[in-house]
């Protein structure tokens, strides 16, 4: 049941806030089933890569969606929007930034259940988890020692992890937090000192341990029910991280809200990289009841960030775009990442660029003679057209991947532009690093 223990007044209420993301076209005219339909190829004498992709495209065109729109559902999808029949709905969940493909049954039985929530109050709801009961559907942490991780009634840490911890130190406070965390708050406490302010750890880091017997104890006093709102499951606790601290008080008598030193921590919290975890109001979505004292080390831009836009720690998250599978890997040049939009797609795993995209953003020009794209620069000319063959400075030069036409523009794997231009690749966390290669 969706919600679980909320009534579904207030559960839709609580959803219904969460809306991030502006309209998506309306699918209403589309029609509701999508079926396959065969495109001609213009490789005759070779197989053709974009064959599944100009197929897609033939379809979705028919039904009225624009070139921009079908490269986001190829880059979500690939080659299985020729798989079978999608709906229309399905389609517009795809459509949005942080759909995760591999969710698109729960979307649509979310969608099913409440037909008056938006595809983007859905996709939140699901990435949440909120449309499962809390403490099902958990999933493990995958990478516990990471500032991003979250750690709530879906998502557990192991029962032996323990984080690299540093002592806050005696002025404080009680307790430890991982190094980055904990020289932060001395940061924050000594600022706040300065006017006035005084900050100090009451509880900081907790073993596996020290929660289990928190959690138990709070059971023999207390109903499971009402347990379940102030107190989390061992392995489900934030305060294992060595991120989560509270900070002067941890009982609701004390009225921290009321304090001078909580107004000075929501005024200025974020720009030590802290957020109110479980903030007032957001009950249904943090699995907790209103905590002032609890804050949650994330860094200072992901801080920053929830605060401006008013949103939990979940509501975040749950809104961070989520890259396609069939995508090209970002794209960087002295370290700016490149917004080539809808000039790349990926077939059969090769990644494809627009090359009089690529050719302006490293200074060449680019011009149409005779049907032929004409790239300049650094002395040279690189003349291109459909198919297996360019020219390279007058020399005939054979490549490894066919150039395609797609869209009314010519496409180029990125390792024929990388050997021709010439550029080298170089590997990144975020993508791939372009660079002038050594002729």
């Amino acid at each position: 049941m969706l919600f679980h223990s909320l009534h579904r007044p207030l559960a839709l209420s609580l959803v219904l806030l969460l809306c991030l993301a502006p309209q998506t076209a309306s699918a209403a005219a589309r029609k509701d089933q999508v079926t396959a339909v065969s495109a001609p190829s213009p490789y005759s004498q070779e197989r053709d890569p974009s064959s599944a992709y100009r197929s897609a495209a033939q379809r979705l065109s028919a039904l009225g969606y624009d070139a921009g729109q079908i490269r986001t559902l190829w880059g979500r999808l690939g080659p299985g929007l020729n798989s079978g029949a999608l709906s229309a709905q399905a389609l517009e969940l795809l459509f949005l930034p942080n759909c995760d493909p591999d969710l698109l049954d729960r979307y649509l039985s979310c969608a099913q259940a409440f037909p008056e929530l938006t595809a983007e109050q859905v996709v939140l709801t699901v990435n949440m988890g909120l449309d499962q009961p809390f403490y099902t559907q958990v999933r493990a942490v995958p990478d516990p020692g990471s500032t991003a991780v979250l750690v709530n009634k879906y998502h557990s840490l192991p029962s032996d992890y323990v984080p690299e911890l540093e002592a806050l130190g005696a002025s404080y406070g009680v307790g430890s937090l991982t190094p980055e965390a904990a020289a932060a708050f001395r940061r924050m406490a000594d600022d706040a000192r300065l006017e006035g302010i005084v900050l100090h750890s009451v509880s900081a880091y907790r073993s596996y341990g020290t929660q289990d017997r928190l959690y138990r104890g709070y059971l023999s006093q207390d109903s499971q029910s009402r347990v379940y709102t102030y107190s989390a499951r061992p392995g489900f606790s934030e305060h294992q991280t060595g991120l989560a601290l509270d900070i002067n008080t941890a009982r609701i008598s004390a009225h921290f809200e009321t304090t001078a030193q909580f107004a000075w921590l929501q005024a200025n919290c974020t720009r030590y990289g802290f957020i109110l975890r479980y903030p007032e109001g957001r009950e249904a979505v943090t699995g907790y009841r209103f905590e002032p004292w609890h804050y949650r080390y994330v860094g200072t831009e992901t801080a920053q960030a929830c605060a401006g836009q008013g949103l939990t720690y979940e509501e975040y998250l749950a809104s961070l775009p989520i890259p396609g599978s069939y995508q090209v890997p970002s794209l960087f040049w002295k370290g700016e990442r490149l917004e080539l939009g809808g000039d790349t797609i990926l077939l059969e795993g090769i990644s494809y660029v627009s090359p009089q995209r690529l050719a302006s953003v490293i200074g060449w020009s680019a011009e149409f003679r005779s049907g032929r794209l004409v790239l300049s620069g650094d002395g040279r000319q690189l003349v291109l057209s459909p198919g297996r063959s360019c020219q390279l400075d007058g020399r005939a030069r054979r490549l490894s991947s066919p150039a395609l036409q797609l869209d009314d523009r010519l496409y180029l794997s990125l390792d024929d532009l990388c050997a021709l231009l010439p550029l080298e690749l170089v590997p990144g966390e975020a993508g791939l690093e372009l660079r002038s290669a050594a002729l």
